[in-house]
């Protein structure tokens, strides 16, 4: 899973925590799945695919995973070439805590590519505890129009909220840096 607990020099930012979003309306109870995971075919033939696949399952687990961090690093790196507008827009609406959305989308081949396709500032609020004036229903669950890539690939979104990184420190001196943000 690509990791978005990202920062820069004066900023750092994480994904929103489910507590912090406004709560979501259930239908109820849905289909079953568990069709999907039955095997195919007899148990001997899938014990030859899993013995035989296992190299390159192996090579196909690597290449993700550097591909994700190639995500992590993309999203780095605009956190550090945005510091200076995201804290200019806290500074002007007297807020300490911003929240953005990144895009990204995911192929859906035999290995899975993740390539950024953009990152966004919603806004700034005052606390982590008001995010969902941002973070609305309709924004989060509600229909939106979003453009057709080829290919089975997938468009992802993530939400992410962040702010200054506190230094903490007794009787007013420089300390260590804090984890919290908001």
């Amino acid at each position: 899973m690509v990791d978005f607990s990202v920062s820069s020099p004066a900023l750092q930012m994480e994904p929103v925590r489910q507590t912090d979003l406004p709560p979501m309306r259930r239908a109820g109870r849905g289909p079953s799945y568990d069709y999907f995971s039955y095997p195919s075919g007899p148990r001997e033939f899938a014990a030859r695919n899993q013995a035989m696949g296992a190299a390159a399952s192996l090579f196909r687990m690597f290449s993700e995973k550097a591909n994700e961090m190639s995500l992590t690093h993309w999203l780095q790196r605009w956190l550090r070439n945005n510091e200076a507008n995201i804290i200019r827009e806290m500074d002007t609406n007297h807020h300490s805590v911003f929240v953005a959305q990144f895009n990204y989308s995911v192929t859906d081949g035999e290995t899975r590519a993740y390539m950024a396709r953009g990152a966004y500032l919603l806004g700034t609020v005052a606390s982590r505890a008001e995010i969902g004036k941002i973070l609305t229903p309709e924004v989060l669950y509600g229909p939106g129009m979003h453009e057709t890539l080829p290919n089975g690939t997938l468009f992802q979104m993530a939400y992410l909220v962040g702010g200054r990184k506190q230094v903490l420190g007794s009787a007013g001196k420089a300390g260590a840096a804090s984890s919290r943000v908001g």
